[in-house]
């Protein structure tokens, strides 16, 4: 709760996100993990059993397709159409077949750069983070701080981070 709070504080809301970035040498770096999404985000609003997807086109830029996902009904409807289609074609050898792939087509995503939301116990060292932008929430504890850090790697974060209490460290969504 105390995240959230932080989070509303600063304009965001803390997303689970499923995301797949390919870098310039066309290597795929596939990650789930919560974000802060700014308020002015769609995504923001994907609430309940909604699910969304943003595909960046090179023509069209960010564009969002929203819809139910996950609940109750669509699963069910799911699993029938399934089992509908296994009937119907139950006597010729249908097989989900996926395309070659290499070893290092997808990579680690630890080394892209993100602003990051960190919560410690204990104030920001200055040497650690100079432009680090300070959070607050009302009923804090004084020995609490919650900020928001300019862009690094998770690398470059757990380097800035050593030897201090962290109790969260989420990306930021730009």
């Amino acid at each position: 709760m105390a995240d959230a709070d932080y989070a509303a504080g600063a304009g965001y809301k803390i997303k689970l996100l499923g995301r797949a970035i390919r870098d310039d040498s066309g290597r795929v770096r596939a990650y789930v993990a919560p974000h802060l999404v700014a308020y002015g985000s769609p995504l923001a609003n994907v609430e309940d059993v909604f699910n969304a997807i943003v595909v960046r086109g090179d023509a069209v830029g960010d564009v969002m397709f929203y819809g139910r996902g996950a609940g109750k009904l669509p699963t069910a409807s799911a699993v029938v159409a399934d089992m509908i289609d296994a009937i119907r074609h139950k006597d010729e050898k249908k097989q989900p077949a996926w395309g070659p792939g290499s070893e290092d087509m997808t990579v680690s995503p630890d080394d892209l750069a993100f602003r990051w939301y960190v919560r410690i116990l204990g104030g920001v060292e200055k040497v650690c983070f100079e432009k680090a932008e300070i959070l607050g929430r009302g009923g804090a504890p004084a020995n609490e701080t919650a900020f928001l850090t300019g862009p690094m790697s998770k690398a470059e974060l757990l380097k800035r981070t050593a030897g201090l209490k962290v109790h969260s460290a989420i990306r930021v969504l730009s």
